[in-house]
């Protein structure tokens, strides 16, 4: 058995950073054909009875795949903060008391225990543990920080979304 083995010269090529050809010129050719291409015009087409202002007319030719963003509200943000520290100090808590493991399985043997188990189950318990270990309590300082720092910079940044007071108010006013 013979086995041939070609030998190919090998190309030079350069490369760039991550390992890839580079192209020459592309850029420039990809300026043309873009300095070329006029902006779409996006015509909008009234259904209804109504007239629409401009600032109307402005929110539809964004189009479908525009997304209006909502200001940041600090108090729903403290919420969930609140529900998931809760949350970590009882996954604390529980593990700390020795409810390790087990089968997971009940054994009902009357109606009586049917009726307890089906009204512990339909019960949601508000518990919050006393004991809350360092741990968490830096964390839940550190985030708390962190969360009034955002808020101060994106008040005095941006206030309302990336849309303008009349924009919302055409919305509104479509939406109704």
């Amino acid at each position: 058995m013979f086995f041939i083995q070609h030998s190919y010269p090998k190309r030079k090529r350069r490369k760039t950073r991550r390992g890839k050809r580079q192209r020459k010129g592309c850029a420039a050719k990809n300026a043309e054909l873009t300095a070329n291409i006029q902006p779409e015009v996006k015509s909008i087409v009234n259904l209804s009875h109504r007239t629409l202002t401009e600032t109307e007319k402005d929110v539809l030719r964004k189009g479908l795949g525009y997304i209006p963003s909502n200001a940041d509200n600090l108090f729903n943000v403290e919420v969930d903060l609140f529900k998931f520290i809760r949350a970590l100090k009882l996954r604390v808590h529980f593990n700390a008391s020795g409810a390790k493991g087990g089968s997971g399985r009940i054994e009902i043997q009357s109606n009586k225990d049917l009726e307890m188990i089906k009204r512990k189950l339909g019960l949601k318990s508000s518990f919050v543990p006393s004991y809350t270990p360092k741990c968490i309590e830096m964390f839940e300082f550190m985030v708390k920080q962190d969360l009034t720092k955002l808020m101060d910079n994106s008040t005095k940044k941006f206030n309302n979304g990336n849309m303008s007071k009349e924009e919302q108010r055409a919305l509104m006013d479509l939406k109704s």
